[in-house]
């Protein structure tokens, strides 16, 4: 019982002194704030590097990308030259995606709306397409459940464009049904199987910040006949700087001018690139950490100051040292966790705008599994160390000094 009305006083305490109190929840909040950004960004540097070594291991050593410097690639005489590449056994398999918005499929983007699995469709515009061209279906670890198989379509005409839609539209939306915008007609060709995913573990061409896969129920995917950007994935059996060399000699006997690159290359220099991240980040998290220690310090020792005469009220109505030293034990947790709901609130905002469209397990891991845990280690450290000079100045304070204010 006694505890319970220490607590009492100890709330009452902060809120008779509550402008300087706030003062140093919001100093203490900008702080927590400030090192969880510094860990979202080291956690989901990470992660994402984490997915794509997974990936990497699992069939990308040997994969790169054909980026045609002229244009001619994405031509009949282009994807001549890619079966000449496959025939030769160079490489074998190919393809190129990308995912762009188009806002003439309303009732698709109505049916998605909503869903924050994958891309975060609930504030979407326009529909998400992953757009591929038929060689690309290699790629992926998909089948079809209704409607044509993608090797029985014409792609001759050039203006007519097959959609291929995930499971979760079936029910919504007919086989057939034609979409027309001014240059093109869509055509839903198809329904892919339940639990269809993007991609498989033999090459990876999108690299998603949440996982290596996701599902494709909500997904539309759009096939056109040539590849749909100017750089196309490839992956090879052979050593890759073989690999390369031939594919250059082939390019160059066909009149196409190229650039080979390695997607493993790629990576590893990103990846030393995000070491270097890491290291500025944890030099700037231990700067924020020293200067919270010291700001907090400081608010700390005024606010003992400022309630010494406070403090010695309370010796002379019969309170001992004990229990005031509770009582700023108390005071001191009860602003602890005030600034960590608030500083939690601002960076789970943050979180939810920063890593838009990523996997919700991926914000809970980044967030609640790894970055607030230490948060609130780091809160009790600052928290202990910051009040530490505080309280042994109250405990070499004489009573008399204290009453006499």
């Amino acid at each position: 019982m006694k505890n319970i009305k220490l607590f009492k006083y100890a709330y009452n305490n902060i809120a008779l002194h509550l402008n300087r109190n706030i003062q140093y929840i919001l100093v203490f909040s900008l702080s927590l704030v400030l090192i969880s950004f510094a860990f979202m960004i080291f956690f989901g540097l990470n992660s994402a590097y984490d997915t794509c070594n997974e990936v990497l291991t699992a069939g990308m050593k040997n994969s790169g990308t054909i980026r045609t410097l002229d244009g001619k690639l994405i031509s009949d005489e282009g994807l001549g030259f890619f079966d000449e590449l496959h025939r030769g056994g160079i490489i074998y398999s190919f393809g190129s995606s990308d995912l762009r918005g188009n806002g003439i499929f309303y009732d698709l983007i109505d049916i998605q709306r909503g869903f924050t699995q994958n891309y975060g469709y609930e504030i979407s515009g326009d529909l998400e397409i992953l757009t591929m061209n038929p060689t690309l279906i290699d790629f992926c670890n998909i089948a079809i459940s209704e409607g044509k198989l993608i090797n029985e379509l014409d792609f001759s005409d050039d203006k007519i464009i097959y959609l291929y839609l995930g499971d979760a539209y079936k029910e919504s939306i007919s086989l057939g049904k034609i979409y027309q915008s001014n240059d093109f007609t869509y055509i839903v060709i198809g329904f892919l199987e339940k639990g269809s995913k993007w991609i498989n573990h033999n090459l990876a061409i999108l690299f998603d910040s949440a996982n290596h896969v996701f599902n494709l129920d909500y997904a539309a995917i759009m096939f056109i006949k040539y590849p749909n950007t100017d750089v196309i994935f490839f992956n090879t059996y052979m050593d890759f700087d073989d690999a390369r060399n031939l594919i250059i000699e082939v390019a160059d006997e066909n009149g196409f001018n190229i650039a080979v690159g390695s997607l493993q290359a790629v990576y590893e220099s990103a990846r030393t690139d995000s070491e270097i991240i890491t290291e500025y980040i944890k030099q700037l998290t231990g700067i924020v950490l020293l200067s919270s220690i010291i700001i907090m310090t400081c608010l700390s020792t005024v606010m003992i100051y400022y309630n010494r005469s406070q403090y010695g009220i309370f010796f002379s109505t019969g309170f001992s040292g004990n229990d005031i030293f509770k009582m700023l034990i108390f005071e001191m947790f009860v602003k602890m966790l005030l600034s960590l709901l608030f500083s939690i609130a601002i960076s789970t905002y943050i979180s939810s705008r920063w890593f838009l469209g990523a996997d919700a397990s991926f914000i809970n891991n980044i967030m609640w599994g790894k970055t607030f845990p230490i948060i609130f280690v780091l809160a009790l450290f600052i928290t202990s160390i910051s009040w530490l000079v505080p309280i042994i100045i109250f405990r070499k304070t004489p009573i008399t000094k204290m009453i006499r204010g």
